[in-house]
Order: C-alpha cells, then sequence, then structure tokens
C-alpha cells in the first residue's frame, strides 16, 4: 500500500480521484490548496503526489508545488494534471522531474495505470537506495527468512 496526496481545488475531482486510487487499495490523503498540500508534505511522507497546475493562488501554483516537492520529497513522484495544458508546463514539468503530466478530463482507467506505474518506480527507487546504503554482509536474503 502506498501513500498518495491529491492536491485539486476542485472538490468533486478531489473525492472522484481520491475513490479511484483508494480502490487500489492505497492511503490517500487530499489538498483543496497549495498551503494545504505544503503542510501536509512538510509533516508526512508520500510515494506519489497528483498535482493539478491551476489554482486560484495562480496559473503556476501547482508548478511551484512541484519545484518543493523536487526539492524536498525526492522519492515522491509527482504528476501534474491539468485542464489547461501547454507546452511551457510540460517542459516546466520535466524539469522538476514530473512522473507524468495528464489533461483533464482524466479517464479512470488511465489515472489509475498511472498511479500504479509511478507507485511502482517509487518503490524501485527506495529499494535502490536501500542496496546502496546496507553493506552487503548484513543483508538478508528474503529467501533464508521463514
Amino acid at each position: 500500500m502506498a501513500r498518495v496526496l491529491i492536491v485539486d481545488d476542485d472538490e468533486n475531482l478531489r473525492f472522484c480521484y481520491q475513490k479511484f486510487i483508494s480502490d487500489l487499495r492505497h492511503e490517500v490523503v487530499t489538498a483543496e490548496n497549495i498551503a494545504q498540500a505544503r503542510s501536509i508534505l512538510e509533516e508526512s511522507e508520500f510515494d506519489v503526489a497528483l498535482v493539478d497546475c491551476v489554482f486560484p493562488e495562480g496559473d503556476n501554483a501547482g508548478i511551484e508545488l512541484l519545484k518543493y516537492i523536487y526539492e524536498q520529497k525526492p522519492l515522491c513522484q509527482a504528476i501534474l494534471v491539468s485542464g489547461y495544458p501547454s507546452f511551457n508546463r510540460a517542459i516546466t514539468g520535466l524539469r522538476y522531474k514530473a512522473f507524468s503530466c495528464l489533461v483533464k478530463p482524466v479517464a479512470k482507467k488511465k489515472l489509475c495505470q498511472v498511479v500504479e506505474s509511478a507507485v511502482k518506480k517509487n518503490s524501485l527507487e527506495k529499494e535502490k537506495i536501500l542496496k546502496e546504503t546496507v553493506p552487503k554482509k548484513l543483508r538478508i536474503p528474503l529467501t533464508t527468512c521463514s
């Protein structure tokens, strides 16, 4: 089970995304604005963050949150979602290592596929870091545990 943060100012979309992702058996936390999302991120770790681009705070508020995630939570896989896609936003998303950029409306199947892929990437990155930091002689093969 992964932890997923959903950040969108549209209550109906937050509810739908939460339902879809909860059905995948992931823990979901939602935020309706950037300030709330940052506060949640400062206190908790997430495997994936689904972030809308445009908020009442500004047309690039979601990109600013993506930058924060990139700098402060590098293992969190960020997925940008926008009803107003643009080439510049996509390039900026790539600069800040967005896992994916989705265009609203997002089909349930597509959203679930992208979230599951992001969860898998997060898991692989954590495993890689563990292998790099734990000396080989201290690792216990999983096959010897019973």
